[in-house]
């Protein structure tokens, strides 16, 4: 069974990716940005499945502390050589003004 982390797995295409990933079967860790407890979309596809796993584990990618607690956790959970087959980054970081919402008559083709 393949071992997929979905970073940015509360809502929206995250959680549609843990649940399709759960659904079929295989192991997910997925990330919340805040308290794990308050992810209840995701506690309802864990508490529903009996067919993979899920494990919930905090990472905010705006923090190196976040970040550095999570792969620590990982570790604590599966050992030291966590063997992780996929990767899903669905969390980012967007600053304002940016290129998408600001852009230069010049600049536009």
């Amino acid at each position: 069974m393949p071992h997929w982390v979905v970073v940015g797995a509360s809502r929206g295409i995250g959680l549609e990716f843990v649940k399709q990933l759960v659904a079929r079967g295989d192991n997910v860790t997925a990330t919340v940005r805040g308290d794990i407890s308050k992810a209840s979309d995701l506690w309802a596809v864990i508490g529903s499945s009996d067919q993979g796993t899920c494990r919930l584990l905090e990472c905010d990618v705006k923090s190196d502390c976040s970040i550095s607690r999570f792969a620590q956790d990982l570790a604590n959970i599966h050992g030291p050589r966590t063997s992780i087959d996929h990767v899903i980054v669905n969390a980012g970081i967007l600053k304002y003004p940016n290129v998408s919402v600001y852009c230069p008559s010049s600049v536009l083709i």
